[in-house]
């Protein structure tokens, strides 16, 4: 890379376990490990808690199968099986509405490619704001960071 007069050269990694390039290390796969049990263990806990089963039980079950509707019922993971009106239907029961329920669709905020340009131009240039590039490397031209893509 050619050098430019004020500019340096700065290649940010900032997270321990970051690239995914290469192996583990030993080290790296037991914090994996014991990061994936930790989750597991929370995942297992919750779902006894929220339907009134023993942990052992749900993970004896919990062994990353994908369950049918009616086979979850049968485990009493779920309530019941239903489409979408089922749910609603139930729901505004549940909760005390009577007749037919108001469903509220929150817009969407859609962005365009165009959007995602325009904001990065006007962070970088405007703002004065960093513009991040997929591999965290940048120049730094004074208080400009230039990301190298």
């Amino acid at each position: 890379m050619g050098q430019v007069k004020g500019c340096r050269h700065q290649d940010r990694r900032i997270q321990r376990y970051r690239e995914p390039a290469r192996d583990l290390t030993p080290t790296e796969q037991a914090y994996m490990q014991e990061l994936i049990q930790n989750m597991f263990g929370q995942f297992v806990k919750a779902v006894a808690d929220g339907r009134g089963l023993k942990f052992e039980d749900v993970k004896a079950i919990a062994n990353g199968k994908v369950w049918t509707g009616e086979q979850a019922a049968s485990m009493k993971l779920i309530d019941g099986v239903g489409d979408f009106e089922t749910v609603v239907a139930d729901t505004a029961k549940m909760v005390g509405i009577k007749g037919e329920p108001t469903l509220v669709h929150p817009e969407r905020d859609r962005r365009t490619l165009m959007d995602l340009l325009l904001e990065m131009f006007r962070s970088f240039f405007l703002d004065g704001k960093r513009c991040w590039s997929s591999r965290w490397a940048f120049i730094t031209c004074g208080s400009r960071e230039l990301p190298l893509d």
